[in-house]
C-alpha cells in the first residue's frame, strides 16, 4: 500500500553496488533467539496496558522530523519503519537520530522496498533475505541503528515470511483493510497489524476513535501505521499522508483516553526482550 517502491525507478542503479558490499562483507546479524511457544517466556508486567502504536512507513524523514513538536505536545514516541535507507542524506540520517534520542523507535521498512511474498515466491526465501532484509540491518547499524522491529512494504506476508523475519525481528507489522483487526493482546503474537490512519485511505476519524476506545476497555493496543505528514488535505490519488489536523485529532483522543504510546518492539514483552523494553512499573 506505500508509494517508495514505484517512486523511486532510480533505486536499482544506485543501490546494487551496495547490496553486494553488504552480501559479501556482513556477518550474520540473525537473532539468535528461539521463538516462545507457551506463556512462560513472558513478562506480565506489561499485561493490562491499554495504548497505541502510532507508526510511520518509507522514508519521508523531513516530514517527521517537522511534527517533532505535536509529538512532544502529547508525549508520543512513534516508530518510523525506514526504506531505501542508502538513499537518505546525511541531515537526514541526523535528524533519524534526534528523532531516536526524543524517544522515537528506528525501524526497519526494507531494503528496496520489495513486496516480500511476491520476491521469495519467485525467487526463494533466502533469496529475500540475503537481498532485501540483511543489506537493510546492516547499512542501518552502519550509521549506528539497530532495527528490532520490520513492518513488510505493501503489508505483504504470510506464514512463511513471518517465520523467516522473526529470526531477525523481534516484532513484524503488517496491515489490515479498514479498521478491524488491528487491536494486539498482550503476549499473544509478535505479529502487529495496523490500520492506516493516512488521509487518502478515508478511514474515518470516528472508526480510530473507536478501536481506541475499545482498546482503552479490553486493556490492548491499538496500532495504527501512516506515510507522510503535511499540511492540506492529503486526499489526492495516491499521497500517502496524514495531515496535521487529523494527526492531532487521533493524539488527543488517545491522550484524553489515557493510553500509553508504545513503539513497536515494546510490544514484544518476552523475558529476553527487556533491553528492549521501556523499564514501567505494572
Amino acid at each position: 500500500m506505500t508509494s517508495s517502491g514505484k517512486k523511486n525507478s532510480i533505486l536499482p542503479v544506485l543501490c546494487t553496488a551496495l547490496l553486494l558490499s553488504f552480501t559479501l562483507m556482513a556477518p550474520s546479524c540473525e537473532i539468535k533467539i528461539n521463538e516462545v511457544e507457551d506463556n512462560s517466556g513472558y513478562n506480565f508486567n506489561y499485561q493490562g496496558r491499554a495504548g497505541v502504536v502510532i507508526s510511520w512507513d518509507d522514508s519521508s524523514v523531513d516530514d517527521w522530523y517537522k511534527a517533532r513538536d505535536l509529538f512532544k505536545k502529547y508525549n508520543v514516541r512513534c516508530t518510523f519503519f525506514v526504506t531505501n535507507f542508502c538513499l537518505l542524506s546525511e541531515d537526514e540520517i541526523s535528524k533519524l537520530r534526534e528523532l531516536q534520542k526524543d524517544g522515537h523507535e528506528i525501524a526497519c521498512h526494507g531494503f528496496s522496498h520489495k513486496d516480500a511474498v511476491l520476491y521469495y515466491v519467485e525467487n526463494g526465501m533466502d533469496r529475500y533475505v540475503l537481498d532485501e532484509i540483511k543489506p537493510a540491518i546492516d547499512s542501518m547499524r552502519a550509521k549506528g541503528f539497530s532495527p528490532s522491529s520490520f513492518a513488510y512494504p505493501f503489508g505483504s506476508r504470510n506464514s512463511e515470511t513471518d517465520e523467516a523475519l522473526l529470526k531477525y525481528f523481534r516484532v513484524l507489522r503488517g496491515i489490515v483493510s479498514g479498521n478491524k483487526g488491528n487491536l494486539y493482546c498482550w503476549g499473544r503474537t509478535r505479529i502487529l497489524l495496523a490500520t492506516a490512519i493516512d488521509d487518502s485511505y478515508h478511514v474515518p476519524l470516528d472508526s480510530i476513535y473507536s478501536t481506541m476506545e475499545t482498546a482503552s476497555e479490553s486493556k490492548e493496543v491499538a496500532v495504527f501505521y501512516g506515510h507522510r505528514i503535511e499540511e492540506g488535505t492529503g486526499t489526492s490519488p495516491g499521497n500517502y499522508a496524514t495531515t496535521y489536523g487529523r494527526l492531532e485529532a487521533i493524539l488527543k483522543k488517545a491522550s484524553q483516553l489515557k493510553l500509553e504510546f508504545f513503539t513497536a518492539s515494546e510490544l514484544d514483552v518476552r523475558n529476553e526482550a527487556s533491553a528492549y523494553s521501556r523499564n514501567v512499573k505494572p
